[in-house]
């Protein structure tokens, strides 16, 4: 059964983010894991204080994520993507979000170690009577209970009403209901949740002297996303690349108006740089 608009307009509005990692979020009402994730899941991680992410020399030039404090990564998933990013966990160790042979193939690898460490670790929660198997169809959005696949509990049910009644919240804020500080909190969840662009709007509609410090950030004013998501097409495959080009799912990222949560398997199909539940079906996270 799918999740219609109807219901989804009727969901409370969740003026907070939910208590769990955006990349679990993700999984749970995407059923897959993608360069948005984790591009959300690195924002995250700055926030907590173990990355920075730099600007870099000139507008086109792309930023750099540098580590500040591996022990600072509160969940198995943040330690094993930091791991295959830098592989020595030295702080000032850095790497630039771009394409190029040897960035793409650490990329690569960094995401695929994400989705080996969030996936058990989900099963841990009281979100599911059966864990969906790696590799079947079917998101778990789509359906009230994903026959033979896994099916959620009423925890699992409720979490899933919780983070889309947060980006029901994100999607409908007007501009100057928000401020700076809360809406750099809200990034990794906005990029999660493929509201990229309405962040952007709000963004461009704070007031002038609204500029409060951010320290994961080495510019000074608001963070500049375009930059960041075109960096996150180093976490995909040249397959999904090429599907990508020319359509609405370019640099790993989707859009939504709000309600719009009725079919999500829209994209092109995928390729391994996209891994969840739904590794080798639809990408709809790419």
């Amino acid at each position: 059964m799918r999740l219609s608009a109807r219901r989804y307009l009727h969901l409370p509005k969740v003026p907070t983010p939910p208590d769990i990692p955006v990349a679990e979020a993700a999984l749970l009402v995407f059923g897959e894991l993608g360069p948005a994730a984790t591009g959300g899941t690195l924002l995250e991680l700055a926030q907590l204080g173990a990355l920075r992410i730099d600007e870099g020399t000139t507008e086109r030039s792309p930023q750099t994520v540098v580590l500040v404090d591996a022990e600072a990564a509160p969940y198995a998933h943040h330690r094993a993507l930091l791991k295959e990013l830098f592989p020595l966990l030295k702080p000032g160790e850095s790497r630039v979000l771009r394409r190029g042979r040897k960035d793409n193939l650490r990329m690569l690898a960094a995401q695929d170690g994400l989705a080996a460490a969030v996936v058990p670790q989900m099963a841990e929660r009281d979100w599911f009577h059966r864990m969906p198997l790696a590799g079947r169809p079917g998101a778990l959005l789509r359906r009230t209970r994903v026959v033979g696949w896994g099916s959620l509990t009423p925890a699992g049910h409720a979490m899933v009403d919780e983070v889309l009644g947060f980006r029901r919240y994100l999607g409908t804020l007007e501009i100057g209901e928000v401020r700076q500080a809360e809406l750099h909190r809200f990034l990794p969840w906005a990029l999660t949740l493929g509201l990229h662009h309405r962040w952007e709007q709000l963004a461009a509609g704070l007031e002038v002297g609204d500029d409060e410090p951010v320290t994961w950030w080495s510019a000074t004013g608001m963070f500049r996303l375009g930059p960041f998501r075109q960096g996150l097409a180093a976490f995909t495959g040249a397959a999904t690349l090429k599907a990508a080009q020319d359509t609405k799912y370019a640099y790993g990222l989707f859009d939504h108006d709000p309600g719009d949560f009725t079919d999500f398997d829209t994209a092109p199909p995928g390729d391994s740089s996209s891994v969840g539940f739904d590794a080798g079906g639809s990408d709809g996270n790419w």
